[in-house]
């Protein structure tokens, strides 16, 4: 039963996962939903073997991060630049909601210890993904992504100008996020990163709406 409950919600995170990175760049949900949710399942399995087989929870985001990246370039038919550039801002989307979350429990006087404990983690993942929900269907309806990304997979892709700075930032969205379960354990830290990195990303993806790399 503890199996379910983990591969249920762990497939919720997920599918709000996609689903903000989606509306994000303004991807059309329609025709997609299979996919979609058949990724965010599979991916649930891999988070259970990680976290609960193979006991690599600190490295759980190094290994899944890559693999995220191949499915939305090989299930999702996007340019592997464009699937690493989607992933990254998907993914530090999510945790500076989680982060938030993280940083206003321990603010009520929460230690992390308790945190990652049921039934606060629940609180939490369950929050993260509420949130994260709303935000993306918020975006999706008001058309407030982004629509740089080519809907294909077969574009010429020019390292430089923004795309330059986009690929280091894809870098170090990368990085931040790989050392998150390290990050996590200091909020304040994390948050502040988290914010700088975000914006840092929606920064450049606004100029490279308005550009013609």
């Amino acid at each position: 039963m503890e199996v379910m409950r983990f591969l249920l919600f762990s497939s919720l995170e997920w599918l709000a996962l996609f689903i903000l990175t989606f509306a994000m760049f303004k991807f059309p949900y329609r025709g997609f939903w299979g996919q979609i949710i058949l990724c965010s399942v599979l991916l649930s399995f891999l988070s259970y073997v990680l976290f609960d087989v193979l006991h690599l929870r600190p490295l759980a985001p190094i290994i899944q991060l890559p693999l995220v990246i191949i499915c939305t370039w090989q299930v999702f038919r996007v340019h592997l630049f464009y699937a690493a550039l989607m992933t990254t801002y998907g993914y530090n989307g999510y945790a500076f909601i989680q982060i938030l979350f993280i940083v206003v429990m321990k603010g009520a006087g929460l230690t992390f210890q308790e945190l990652i404990s049921t039934p606060y983690f629940s609180i939490l993942q369950n929050a993260t993904i509420v949130v994260t929900l709303l935000i993306g269907w918020f975006v999706h309806k008001r058309r407030l992504g982004f629509s740089f990304i080519p809907d294909f997979e077969l574009v010429r892709v020019k390292f430089r100008g923004i795309n330059l700075w986009l690929l280091v930032l894809i870098i170090l969205g990368n990085i931040q996020f790989a050392t998150y379960s390290f990050l996590a354990t200091k909020s304040t830290e994390a948050f502040l990163v988290s914010t700088i990195v975000l914006m840092l990303l929606l920064y450049f993806a606004r100029k490279k709406e308005f550009s013609y790399d």
